[in-house]
C-alpha cells in the first residue's frame, strides 16, 4: 500500500464531493451490494485506503462504486476533515 514518512503521509489526501456528483450511485445500505442513485442534497468525503484511514472510517464509508473496488473509502453524507500532525522527536 503507501510507504510514505511522516506522521500522516498520504492519508491527508483527501476529496469532498460537495453535491454528490462523483458519486452518482451509492451503496444503500452500507455492505448491503445493493446500490440505488444518489438522492439531492448527498455528499461525501473521499478518503485513501490505507491501514490508519481504514481503522478510523471503515464503519461509516465503503470502498466500492458502483460494485467496483476502488481502492479508497467513500464517505457518504459524512464530512471527513483531516489534520496533519508534527512529530515532535
Amino acid at each position: 500500500k503507501y510507504g510514505s514518512g511522516g506522521c500522516m503521509g498520504l492519508d491527508q489526501a483527501l476529496i469532498q464531493d460537495e453535491d454528490g456528483s462523483f458519486i452518482e450511485y451509492i451503496e444503500e445500505p452500507v455492505g448491503s451490494d445493493t446500490w440505488v442513485p444518489v438522492p439531492p442534497n448527498t455528499f461525501a468525503s473521499i478518503v485513501p485506503l490505507t491501514p490508519r484511514t481504514d481503522i478510523v472510517w471503515s464503519p461509516l464509508c465503503t470502498t466500492q462504486l458502483r460494485g467496483a473496488d476502488i481502492g479508497a473509502q467513500i464517505c457518504v453524507n459524512t464530512s471527513v476533515h483531516l489534520l496533519e500532525m508534527k512529530n515532535i522527536d
